[in-house]
């Protein structure tokens, strides 16, 4: 349980960083679809991969 809620914290933090590069680049909130659907799929990878590696990690204890 304790991993699930850093994964989602990571997600959350990410989410936030990529809104205000956004809202910094645009001076609006014009999130484009592209650009969601590849930070979601980057998300989801970066999270598999700390979730994998978090794993593996526990095995060895």
């Amino acid at each position: 349980m304790k991993f699930f809620r850093m994964g989602i914290l990571c997600l959350i933090i990410i989410f936030t960083i990529y809104i205000i590069s956004d809202y910094i680049r645009y001076n609006s909130f014009k999130l484009s679809e592209n650009l969601l659907d590849s930070f979601i799929y980057s998300a989801l990878l970066i999270f598999f991969l700390w979730l994998s590696t978090n794993i593996k990690a526990n095995k060895k204890k």
